[in-house]
């Protein structure tokens, strides 16, 4: 939005996704730096300086490690599809003059997420 400072949140989802996308740039010249003969090849230690990224988080993901962003990621119950499909009926509702508090929202997550996985689903929890 034009003239609105940036929510904090917002500032921190900016600087990890700047992060990540620098990792990725590192972590794709390494590699491609160690297909060279050994004489021409660029040390861990340059392109983590080069890149501005940690040294041992681009040494861990390049033997095959993975990021906190993946491994949060296996840790969400809802897919972003999913996601996308209760804020959707969120802002719906709210716009019908139906805005629903923290329990209505639990319950519609729950919805979602039982529809496709039958009975035996795990629900999103209190502190979700």
């Amino acid at each position: 939005m034009v003239n609105h400072a940036k929510s904090n949140a917002t500032k921190k989802k900016e600087a990890r996704d700047d992060t990540n996308a620098r990792m990725e740039e590192a972590l794709r010249a390494y590699a491609l730096g160690q297909t060279k003969p050994k004489v021409e090849r660029q040390g861990l230690r340059s392109v983590v300086s080069k890149h501005r990224v940690a040294f041992k988080t681009l040494g861990r993901l390049y033997k095959g490690g993975t990021s906190i962003s993946e491994f949060n990621a296996t840790k969400q119950k809802l897919t972003p599809a999913e996601e996308q499909v209760l804020v959707d009926f969120l802002v719906e509702s709210a716009d019908r003059g139906f805005s629903l508090d923290n329990t209505g929202i639990e319950q519609e997550a729950n919805e979602i997420l039982k529809s496709p996985q039958g009975i035996g689903y795990e629900s999103v929890g209190h502190n979700w």
